[in-house]
């Protein structure tokens, strides 16, 4: 049976981030617990404890990332989820817009850097209504905060963890059409957007 190379790291690593998911274990202490494991590693060169250390150091990077994440932060603010809030927003992806009943809607991902006038930096998977909104636009809507739901049933699409996988803690749906404007048209990463602008003109023929 052959053996594949950095396969107990990469289990270790997936272990690491799946129990920091399933446990709201501060990120404090897998620092306080890697730091610990990192001394027998040293001092023995075991295969069993390197791969201890390698779960708890990504159960460490996963918690510490989750608990800076501004957007994070914010939903767990109770009743932050029934305000609406002026949100400045700058899409980092494309989507083709779609109706829904008598309108039409957008979802996309998309960078937060303003809630209410206060900055922020964080990313968000947004449903959108009223005109189409293209990769590097920046755009102001009213809207609600909010985490993704999770699967209810056995078997059902877990959309909240699909995004947490992506890095994406927080949704946004926006209030109405009128509520939502383009601000500016931007590029973003060039080289993304003319590959973007190439699909499109693909798609087109």
């Amino acid at each position: 049976m052959r053996r594949i190379p950095l396969g107990g790291l990469f289990v270790a690593a997936c272990l690491g981030v799946a129990v920091a998911e399933a446990c709201p274990i501060p990120f404090l202490d897998w620092a306080i617990a890697f730091g610990l494991s990192t001394i027998p590693v040293v001092a023995s060169k075991q295969t069993a404890l390197a791969l201890t250390a390698t779960l708890l150091f990504f159960g460490f990077w996963h918690s510490f990332r989750q608990a800076s994440d501004q957007g994070h932060q914010l939903v767990r603010k109770p009743g932050l989820a029934k305000q609406i809030h002026q949100i400045d927003l700058e899409a980092q992806a494309d989507s083709k817009p779609f109706h829904w009943g008598n309108q039409i809607k957008q979802r996309l991902i998309a960078k937060v850097t303003g809630v209410d006038g206060h900055p922020m930096d964080f990313r968000v998977e947004a449903e959108l209504v009223g005109q189409p909104v293209h990769y590097g636009d920046r755009c102001q809507v009213m809207g609600r905060l909010a985490l993704p739901q999770p699967a209810m049933n056995p078997g059902e699409f877990d959309e909240r963890t699909y995004l947490r996988h992506e890095g994406i803690c927080v949704v946004l749906n926006s209030a109405n059409a009128r509520d939502a404007a383009i601000q500016q048209h931007g590029w973003g990463n060039p080289i993304f957007a003319i590959a973007l602008t190439c699909r499109r003109a693909v798609e087109n023929i």
